[in-house]
């Protein structure tokens, strides 16, 4: 058998990057503190090419908060959203990360399959943007924001220009 492209169209993604505010102040400053007590864990061998922890950050100081703030959401937008009364409290963190970019860090675009939904929350605002280029979307971070967005939609940051640009990261996946 052999196949042959006969055609594509190109065209932008209908989608929705859903935006929302947490106050938290001792979760952030947990976070921050973990995030630059930790090393450098994935040495920039990841689409993260700023210092990194594991992927596994859940159950640590400030990331378990988080996750429960993201669940909730989660579940908020489910059900007034995306009219997925069914999958109500069936999402649950498969994984989740902290990073800090410095000036000149960058991450390549990338996007979180197999994951239903990623996000991602700033502690702290910074001027240096998450892109979604294939929305022609992009948003700069401001303290407390935290974003979900489908897992398929491809995402970066540019060269940082800020010194510290924390951002703690994860994917959502369906229970079984």
């Amino acid at each position: 058998m052999s196949l042959k492209h006969i055609k594509h169209t190109d065209y932008k993604i209908k989608t929705k990057v859903y935006q929302f505010k947490i106050e938290d102040k001792t979760m952030d400053d947990q976070m921050k503190d973990l995030i630059d007590q930790l090393e450098d864990v994935q040495k920039r061998s990841s689409n993260v090419k700023a210092k990194m922890t594991n992927w596994r950050m859940s159950e640590e100081t400030g990331f378990k908060t988080l996750c429960n703030h993201v669940l909730h959401t989660m579940n908020f937008v489910a059900r007034n959203e995306l009219n997925s009364d069914g999958y109500y409290d069936r999402f649950k963190i498969w994984d989740m990360w902290g990073m800090n970019y410095k000036k000149d860090d960058h991450a390549v675009l990338h996007a979180h399959l197999p994951a239903y939904f990623s996000f991602s929350y700033y502690p702290f605002s910074s001027s240096d943007p998450i892109v979604f280029p294939d929305i022609d979307f992009k948003v700069e971070p401001y303290e407390g924001m935290l974003l979900l967005f489908p897992a398929y939609l491809p995402h970066l940051v540019n060269l940082c220009v800020d010194e510290d640009r924390y951002v703690v990261s994860g994917n959502i996946i369906l229970k079984d």
